[in-house]
This record gives C-alpha cells, structure tokens and sequence, in this order.
C-alpha cells in the first residue's frame, strides 16, 4: 500500500481501485467498516452475528461494484445504500419479519442516546427522575423494533445515524416528500408505545 492513503479523500481511493490499484479499497474498508456494521447492527435487531455477517457482506458487494461507483453521490452514501440493501436481503433470506429485540444496550446505543431520549414523551423534570435510563432507552429500542421495516429504518437512519434527510431518501430510494411524513409517523407511534409502557 502507498504511503500517505490515509489522506486521500473517499473519491481519490476510489479513483485509484478502478484504475486498478486495489489496496485503495483496504483504506476504505478501514474507514467505514464501524458506521456500516452500526447501520446493520441497528437494521438487524442488535443481532451481533447478524450485523458481523451483513457488514462483511455489504463490503463484498462493494468490492464487485465500485468500478461502476458515478461519482455523483458521495461514496458514504453509496455504501450505506449498499447495507442497507444487503440488510433487506438479508431480512428476507433469514424471515426475520417478526426477530423481537434481544440484548442490552450497547456503546452504539449509548453514543445516540439523547436521540432515543428526545422520542420519550413526559419530558418534565419528575417524570424523567423516576425512571432509569437505561429502562428508558431499553423500552424506546423495544418499541423501535415494532415499527414496521421501512419506518424503522428510516428512523435508525435519521434519528440514530444522524443521516441527512436527503442522504436517508436516497440510501432508501424514496422520494423526500414520502421520507419525512414516514419519519414523523414512526415518532409518533414510538412515542404513544412508550408511554404506553412507562405509563407516562
């Protein structure tokens, strides 16, 4: 591997692996192998083995695909589309239409937590104080996992992974007319379950 590939920028990388200098693809693969195994994580029910094995093959399916990367998204954006439709497939392949949630929460969970947080109605000071976090931020994931694939997702994407609603629509292939009522309505109905179950 050249000296200096960790400065070249994602275009630059991809730029040289289809020239065919392939090692580019190792210094990409280090640099987004954490946010898409979180991405699958997060897809694919906080199952380890499920995101371990997703994530290695969504970088597969990059590897086969990059030499027809447009340059016309940035390559984040593409190969966290890439995940996620190996997420779907996955899903599919493995009927796993109805996984309930397992597992406690986890470093990924905890970075994103105020976002878990801010879907928790009863935000007044004595409703918070009474009632663990961790029960809070286990209840809220709970009440994620119910959601329906594509509100779900569209969640974990916005709400968790701090997408842009631009990127999140088209890593989705939806249209942003159709992303943001979708998200709105998974927050609401995390928001009614949790209070459903806290009793707030």
């Amino acid at each position: 591997m050249r000296k200096g590939y960790d400065d070249l920028t994602d275009y630059e990388l991809v730029k040289l692996f289809q020239e065919g200098d392939h090692s580019a693809f190792t210094v990409l693969h280090r640099r987004y192998h954490g946010k898409i195994y979180a991405q699958c994580h997060h897809m694919l029910y906080r199952n380890v083995q499920d995101a371990e094995d997703c994530t290695q093959q969504t970088f597969v399916k990059a590897y086969k695909a990059l030499h027809k990367f447009k340059f016309q998204a940035k390559f984040s954006t593409w190969i966290q589309k890439v995940a996620f439709n190996a997420c779907i497939n996955y899903l599919n392949t493995k009927n796993y239409r109805n996984k309930k949630i397992t597992g406690s929460v986890d470093k990924e969970i905890q970075d994103s937590s105020q976002a878990i947080v801010d879907m928790i109605p009863g935000k007044e000071k004595d409703a918070r104080d009474i009632i663990d976090n961790r029960v809070m931020y286990e209840v809220a994931l709970r009440c994620i996992a119910k959601l329906p694939h594509k509100k779900r997702w569209a969640l974990m994407l916005i709400d968790i992974e701090n997408v842009s609603y631009k990127e999140a629509a088209e890593i989705m292939g939806i249209k942003m007319a159709s992303l943001k009522p979708l998200i709105h309505r998974a927050r609401c109905e995390v928001k009614h379950c949790v209070k459903e179950q806290l009793g707030l």
